[in-house]
């Protein structure tokens, strides 16, 4: 709204996103496969005041599954490249030639036992940038961010994202009842680049001076299908094991202590 008068949106030209991908049904293992490649352009412009990196992105990929079932097996395996330019910060006024890549692995079975319980053990890597001084940016770039299941409560908690990261984990699904489940997770996370930023913090030591362990994370949630594909409540909490480099990095909170997330949500579907 502009002067008491309400107005459309206008495109924004500056920023191009594309994206195709090829799902693959009934391979080997009764598992299921997609190939993809999605284009990022953005730039920064007279008509377009908020800066950019300049990120003009090819990232193709592959992902490999078997969705979980009672008593068998199952796994994700997930790659992707990405290539082009990009600048180091929105800051920065020098295009670098980027190239990065990340990779997933999950492997999971689930029992044939009262409450249906699921055991999971979870990898991820994704590059960082390993000299900030030598005109290349090897960090992936997430695009559009991770997914809630992944690395933890996103909104504000958001700690960790597929850029500079390496991390090891587990998680342990039950159901017990037709419409109530939960999980415990846990995840140790380091910096796969300790020169390089950790990204959901918006730290970074350049001298790598550091270290590169983030710290361990515990998560707790549990939903209740009230009214199924309705109505569901959600509670959970993470706690942060803050690790050296959380603790000493260069601007890193004065707080000594660990860090805490707690939330609810009502989420209504119709």
């Amino acid at each position: 709204m502009r002067r008491g008068r309400t107005q459309f949106d206008e495109e924004n030209g500056a920023t191009f996103f594309i994206g195709t991908f090829l799902g693959l049904d009934r391979l080997p293992l009764d598992s299921r496969g997609k190939l993809y490649a999605y284009y990022l352009h953005e730039e920064d412009t007279r008509h377009h005041p908020i800066a950019t990196q300049n990120r003009k992105l090819w990232t193709p990929g592959v992902r490999w599954y078997r969705k979980p079932d009672t008593g068998r097996f199952d796994f994700e395996f997930e790659t992707a490249l990405q290539t082009g330019s990009s600048r180091a910060s929105k800051t920065s006024t020098d295009s670098l030639d980027h190239f990065a890549y990340f990779g997933h692995a999950a492997v999971g079975y689930t029992f044939d036992l009262p409450w249906r319980p699921r055991f999971l053990v979870q990898y991820d890597y994704a590059s960082g940038d390993e000299d900030p001084n030598d005109g290349d940016y090897d960090r992936f770039d997430t695009l559009f961010g991770a997914r809630r299941f992944e690395f933890g409560p996103t909104s504000i908690w958001g700690a960790f994202a597929r850029g500079n990261l390496n991390s090891l984990g587990f998680r342990v699904q039950v159901e017990p009842a037709p419409t109530v489940d939960g999980f415990f997770a846990y995840r140790a996370f380091w910096l796969a680049e300790k020169r390089d930023a950790w990204t959901g913090a918006g730290l970074r030591d350049a001298s790598g001076g550091s270290g590169d362990f983030l710290g361990h994370q515990i998560e707790i949630r549990t939903r209740w299908h009230v009214i199924p594909a309705l109505l569901t409540l959600e509670a959970g909490w993470a706690h942060l094991f803050k690790g050296k480099f959380a603790r000493n990095a260069p601007d890193a909170p004065n707080q000594r202590g660990d860090s805490n997330y707690f939330y609810s949500q009502t989420i209504i579907s119709f």
